[in-house]
């Protein structure tokens, strides 16, 4: 309490350990790292992105890999090539930290992005679990692969009849992968098994998002449900 001080109580906007909370204009909150992505440094280029790098360059190239990292928390659109480049720290040259300075600029460019939680129509909700995969290349055997689970309107889609086939959709007017969102779970990583094929990397991530997904909609249903005070009786309340 001496060197704290008593509890308080914020409101918006406010900041929490370098994040950002604000409400927006309808209503919702975004969470952004403005202050934070300010104050990323660029790092020091040797005289040649070619050869390899010393410990001191390693560790310099860890500590950039590590500060955009925590700028990812709401900054979803850097994670794949910050996952991609922590792949080359082992064996990694000049190239590596031009690299980071180009993730570190990117971040700096857009600095008002973030996480938007803008309020859903509606009364039903569902999740949707999103996962792509890409293939093994000729510097890793393993695939990258990332994967969304997000909560929107419950919404029912129509089926698209076969003389549509050939038609230019705009996904905007395509019920059911349009509309506002609420970003929960993001992941992106090397795949830790290998894969036969495209459609079977493609597979595992959709699989492992899956899971994720159920877990989500078990603790939603958790915190819907009434339970009586024998704890007997459960019934679910709107």
């Amino acid at each position: 309490l001496q060197q704290f001080g008593k509890v308080k109580r914020c409101v918006l906007p406010f900041t929490n350990v370098g994040m950002e909370y604000s409400r927006t204009e309808k209503g919702g909150i975004k969470l952004t790292q403005v202050v934070y992505v300010d104050a990323l440094k660029t790092l020091p280029l040797p005289e040649s992105v070619e050869k390899p790098l010393d410990p001191k360059g390693v560790a310099t190239l860890r500590g950039g890999i590590g500060a955009v990292l925590f700028a990812c928390l709401t900054r979803w659109d850097l994670l794949f090539d910050l996952v991609l480049l922590q792949t080359q720290v082992k064996n990694s040259t000049g190239q590596a930290l031009k690299d980071c300075n180009a993730i570190i600029n990117r971040a700096k460019r857009h600095r008002q992005q973030g996480l938007v939680f803008e309020p859903l129509p509606g009364t039903t909700r569902r999740l949707a679990a999103v996962a792509d995969s890409s293939h093994a290349s000729k510097k890793s055997s393993y695939a990258f692969e990332g994967s969304l689970v997000l909560l929107q309107s419950e919404n029912h889609a129509s089926s698209q009849r076969t003389a549509q086939y050939q038609e230019t959709v705009d996904s905007r007017s395509v019920p059911g992968i349009c509309g506002r969102v609420h970003p929960l779970h993001v992941k992106s990583q090397k795949a830790k098994r290998l894969s036969q094929s495209t459609s079977h990397a493609e597979t595992l991530s959709q699989l492992s998002v899956t899971a994720v997904a159920e877990c989500a909609a078990m603790r939603y249903t958790e915190i819907h449900l009434s339970w009586s005070s024998k704890g007997t009786d459960i019934r679910e309340t709107s």
